[in-house]
């Protein structure tokens, strides 16, 4: 576990959070503080263990929480929301479980950068240790047709480039 003797208690204390069985979390080990340490610097992993997760706060709530000023802890949020590590609302700032959540806000946003590429790398790595099997008893289908009984008329012609917001 070399990459736990590198990791800041910062990194580590949100490395066991994102590990939560409430979240469908992985095991804590070597590869989910990996990708902590690549997601969040420690200052980053700091104030992200006063956020949420699904539910926003806002900003002044978790400066209270973190007992930092709101001037301080604002550009690291936009940082962190920026690289789409957190979800950021109208409301405020929240975390997203790595699988599913954060995995769907980073690598969809149509960057191919190496951080990107390490990124994937390092989920990749994760995801291959099957911890999603634990959660689930039975294989779940990607897809699912649910029959409607009702035929669906197929419509097709070619229409002006202008007229498509019509349609």
């Amino acid at each position: 576990m070399r990459a736990v003797l590198n990791a800041h208690p910062s990194q580590l204390k949100l490395a066991k959070l994102f590990s939560s069985v409430i979240l469908l979390g992985p095991e804590l080990d070597e590869k989910v503080v990996k990708l902590i340490m690549h997601l969040f610097t420690p200052e980053e992993a700091e104030l992200a263990q006063h956020l949420p997760f699904y539910y926003p706060r806002s900003l002044e709530k978790i400066a209270h929480k973190s007992g930092l000023s709101k001037e301080r802890i604002e550009p690291l949020l936009k940082a962190m929301s920026a690289k789409r590590t957190i979800l950021e609302t109208s409301k405020g700032y929240s975390l997203l479980p790595l699988i599913p959540g954060m995995f769907e806000r980073i690598l969809m946003n149509g960057s191919d950068s190496a951080w990107h590429q390490e990124y994937a790398r390092l989920l990749v790595d994760l995801y291959g240790t099957g911890f999603v099997r634990k959660y689930t008893k039975q294989k779940l289908p990607a897809v699912r047709n649910i029959p409607l009984q009702k035929a669906v008329e197929s419509k097709s012609r070619v229409v002006n480039e202008d007229l498509i917001s019509e349609l």
